[in-house]
């Protein structure tokens, strides 16, 4: 794991310094290690103590302006970089200071934004200046302890620009004063100069290098020989520096053909890595040229992969073929190898002497053979890690002193350092291509997508980008829209059109959510939702427009307000059609008493009594109150008029689609669905109103992440049932039923559940109707509804209507043994796929089927339904309960079970697990073996023992 980057805030106001804070705190790639100080003073003192990798600058401090503070902070640590923190009117101050030294600048508005981008920037181009610095400081290290001079000429005047340490050396001069000369002037006469003058040209012409030997002049006047090469180092066909170096080869002819060698080498080799394109052709060539040009017998280059084992890349020996595994490579697999010495300790080593030196054994034989009697292994390093090693090899047994591997050592750094430029440039051009396939990527898929992807430029507001979904949704063509404003607007419908651009002008900058009218060239309305929001690195920021067609979405939102309206409608008028029964049976029968007492009255009176006269006003009221009363009891709610039976399981299907925005789609809601099932003679608009509010209760009663559970099936009501429950009554019902996990709404529904306007959130009056209208709509359909309160928590809610279609109400007691009935089977398996083919399997031998996931759920449905389930398809391992002890169960209250359990795969099974015989299956198995296994099971008797 890489260190944390240090940064320093410098910065007097909090909440930048807590927003910078929340910013490094991200999710990143780099960690960071933050210190804040609010003045000047404290962040110099605090950079006395040593210097962090980056320094955050606040343009205003109360201690010193921008420039101050700048020009003091780089005074104290010039390597550092700085990156100014400004705000918006600033921006011309940052600019101004990252003209005066600063990395860059960061505006404190968008420090959530950019800072992290910035951050990187800044410390990347600062890494990148010290290693090029290093790398030119290393260079010139190099080039100055060879015992060449070098010399950079201007290619006209032959003046020169720049030369090295030992060209110093060499002719007594400071490079200062050689620097600006003309090359005549290290030449005894003129005509020396200008037939070596013209030999060079003529060189460069030709062939474009030159060497060749020359008598050069000291500063004190004294002539000495010295081998010269040249040549020029700008591009092809182009006049461009020359390169001269000069060696003195006044000691020894060796010493000089050597040193000569040496300097072809690098100039080779330097050539070599501005030109290369890729790593392995680049060692490649550095091997040829340290054969070819360094007159080394044979040389070896090889790299570290990630592992830190040498992969050989490159070979070449002198007048020879390469050969396919030198001792060179399995030396790097021994501890005390050479070139593995060399990989760990990151340092030149020299072995000499191979035929004597018992360490070099493993070579002596290839070293007869190739003719050569010493080993040089320069070490590739990138900082403190090794990219791989370059072995030469010697001809004699001194070929490689100190000062020679001093002089070579620079060539393991030149390569090192062309090897990360190569990789840099590669891992660029990976880098570029991914985007450059993620580009077209996300193009094809906004392409793809059946909405409208668009993107415009926040300045100007110019369409950049537009999918081809544009002419589907619009009815127009997105060819020539590129450089439009918005160019979607002009389809609003002319009645939303103001109320969008007024929208649009008092929205937030930073966010755009409308749903408007659009009218398509050929008339057709569609309803558009658009979403707009910025996308950018605060340079170049871009707009990103979402249009979605959501005309389905407002047509069935319309449809659903006025389904609701109706079932509004109806469930007033089956209120007030009670409240006109309930108002009508009590004056009927006090009419009836009035009706007698007149009649009786008459009867006693004569017929020309004068009081048979006053009663005749009593008798028209009394017609007139008969004829409100019958009025009243002939009112009824429009969906009482038309019962119908009405299959409940369709009712609950469509009532679960409708109602599926309120549950959620993380809502796990399981349905025992009895199918087929009696239906259920009623209003259907009742039903349906009865179904939807008990949805609506369980969605509003339990929290989001709560599981739901609803069963349909067929109860067959006895005297013992109503003797527990007194609003019962026998009979044959369908019944639904509803089971919901505890919840902080339970409690307080649990008094005023039933009451009118009572919310089932609460309890408290003042919501809706609660369960007060279900109540209302069960009992208008001669049913009954059992709420209980188990003690491990949560509501269990019964409803019971009565079952109408008596073909198909199932009895067990009535079954005709010549003509058996639908037999039920229950399975208990958690993996949806495994119960669905089971189930698939038993639906054919005319088994009704009941699911359960868990082994407690399994043991609830048996318990309710044990009379009627004949055979038990159980997971061994299931959940909560296992198929065992569910088969345990259930035999103890139900001997002539069948049992038939699904045990886990052969490796899964604890070895203490025992073995029952049976047909037992193990997982996973094929629908041939579970047809074999049911049909075992089912011809044969029970098996008490097999539990």
């Amino acid at each position: 794991m890489t260190s944390p980057i240090q940064v320093l805030l410098v910065e007097a106001s909090a909440d930048t310094a807590q927003a910078v804070a929340e910013a490094l705190a991200g999710p990143a790639d780099d960690r960071y290690d933050l210190t804040w100080v609010d003045s000047l003073d404290r962040g110099l003192e605090r950079l006395r103590a040593g210097e962090p990798d980056l320094i955050l600058l606040g343009a205003k401090l109360p201690d010193a302006g921008g420039a101050q503070a700048l020009a003091a902070v780089r005074s104290q640590s010039p390597l550092v970089p700085v990156v100014i923190l400004s705000a918006y009117g600033d921006e011309k101050l940052a600019a101004s200071l990252v003209e005066r030294g600063a990395q860059d600048y960061q505006v404190r508005e968008q420090i959530e934004f950019g800072l992290l981008h910035t951050i990187r920037h800044a410390v990347s181009q600062q890494r990148l200046r010290r290693k090029i610095a290093d790398l030119e400081d290393g260079t010139e290290k190099i080039l100055s302890a060879l015992d060449v001079g070098l010399f950079l000429l201007e290619p006209t005047a032959r003046t020169v620009t720049r030369c090295n340490f030992t060209a110093e050396k060499i002719f007594g001069l400071p490079r200062e004063e050689m620097q600006g000369r003309s090359l005549e002037t290290l030449f005894p006469d003129h005509a020396s100069f200008r037939e070596f003058d013209g030999e060079l040209q003529a060189a460069i012409d030709s062939i474009g290098h030159l060497h060749t030997e020359r008598t050069l002049r000291r500063s004190m006047g004294e002539t000495f020989p010295a081998a010269c090469a040249a040549r020029p180092i700008g591009r092809s066909g182009e006049a461009g520096a020359i390169l001269l170096s000069i060696e003195d080869i006044s000691d020894r002819d060796r010493m000089r053909r050597e040193a000569e060698a040496r300097h072809h080498l690098a100039l080779e080799i330097a050539a070599a890595c501005l030109s290369a394109s890729n790593e392995k052709a680049l060692l490649r060539e550095c091997c040829r040229l340290a054969v070819g040009e360094g007159g080394c017998p044979g040389a070896f280059a090889g790299t570290v992969d990630a592992a830190g084992a040498f992969e050989p890349s490159a070979q070449a020996l002198r007048g020879l073929l390469e050969v396919p595994d030198p001792p060179v490579w399995a030396d790097a697999d021994r501890a005390d190898g050479l070139l593995a010495e060399c990989i760990s300790r990151r340092h030149p080593v020299v072995g000499a002497d191979v035929e004597r030196n018992p360490r070099l054994q493993p070579y002596r034989e290839e070293a007869a053979a190739r003719g050569y009697q010493s080993l040089l292994a320069l070490p590739l390093l990138d900082g403190e890690s090794a990219l791989g090693a370059l072995v030469l090899c010697g001809e004699r047994s001194d070929s490689f002193p100190p000062e020679v591997v001093a002089d070579l050592a620079w060539l393991g750094r030149m390569l090192a350092s062309a090897i990360v430029r190569l990789r840099r440039q590669e891992a660029e051009r990976d880098a570029a291509e991914r985007c450059r396939q993620s580009e077209e990527r996300l193009s094809r898929m906004a392409q793809a997508l059946p909405q409208v992807l668009c993107v415009s430029a926040v300045q100007g507001g110019r369409l950049l980008f537009i999918s081809a979904a544009f002419s589907r949704m619009f009815g127009r063509s997105p060819e020539g829209l590129l450089g439009q404003c918005d160019p979607w607007r002009e389809f609003i419908h002319p009645d939303d059109r103001r109320r969008v651009l007024e929208e649009i002008g008092a929205g937030s900058p930073q966010a755009v959510l409308l749903q408007y009218r659009i009218q398509k060239p050929d008339g057709a309305i569609r309803w558009i939702r658009e979403r707009g929001l910025p996308a950018g690195d605060g340079r170049s920021a871009e707009w990103v427009t979402w249009l979605e067609d959501v005309t389905a979405d407002a047509d069935a939102a319309r449809e659903e307000k006025a389904r609701t309206e109706r079932l509004l409608q109806v469930e007033k008028l089956h209120s007030a059609s009670c409240l006109a029964e309930g108002l009508a049976r009590p004056w009927s029968a006090q009419l009836e008493q009035l009706d007698l007492a007149l009649k009786r009255t008459e009867e006693l009176l004569p017929l020309d009594h004068p009081a048979l006269e006053a009663l005749q006003p009593a008798r028209e009221a009394w017609r007139e109150l008969q004829a409100r009363v019958r009025r009243l009891q002939g009112f009824q709610a429009p969906g009482a008029r038309g019962r119908a039976p009405v299959d409940l399981n369709s009712v609950l299907r469509g009532a679960l689609k409708a109602t599926r925005k309120v549950f959620g789609e993380s809502r796990q809601l399981t349905w025992y669905c009895q199918d087929p099932l009696p239906s259920v003679e009623g209003a259907p608009d009742a039903i349906e109103q009865l179904v939807l509010d008990l949805l609506l209760f369980a969605a509003g009663s339990a929290s989001p992440d709560a599981a739901l559970v609803i069963e349909t099936d067929q109860a067959s009501i006895g005297s013992d049932f109503c003797r527990e429950h007194p609003q019962a009554h026998a009979g044959d019902f369908v019944r639904l039923s509803l089971r919901l996990p505890d919840g902080p709404a339970l409690p307080k529904a649990r008094e005023r559940m039933f009451e009118p306007f009572a919310s089932p959130l609460t309890g408290e009056p003042g919501g809706d109707l609660g369960l007060f209208s279900a109540h209302g709509i069960v009992r208008a359909h001669r049913g009954f509804i059992v709420c209980e309160f188990p003690e491990a928590g949560g509501l269990q809610l019964q409803v019971h209507l009565p079952a109408s279609d008596e073909a198909r109400i199932t009895r067990a007691a009535a079954a005709d043994p010549a003509q058996p009935g639908r037999r039920s089977a229950l399975i208990v398996e958690a993996d949806p796929a495994t119960a669905a083919l089971v189930q698939r399997l038993l639906e054919k031998e005319n088994f009704f089927c009941l699911v359960a996931q868990s082994g407690l759920d399994g043991l609830d449905l048996a318990i309710r339904m044990l009379s009627q389930i004949e055979l038990l398809v159980a997971q061994s391992d299931a959940i909560g309960l296992s198929g065992r002890e569910l088969a345990r169960r259930l035999r103890e209250r139900k001997p002539e079970i069948k049992v038939l359990l699904l045990l886990p795969e052969a490796g899964d099974t604890q070895p203490d697990a025992p073995t029952e015989p049976g047909p037992d299956l193990h997982k996973p198995f094929s629908t041939q073996a579970l047809r074999r296994a049911l049909a075992t099971l089912l011809g044969a008797g029970a098996d008490p023992s097999h539990s």
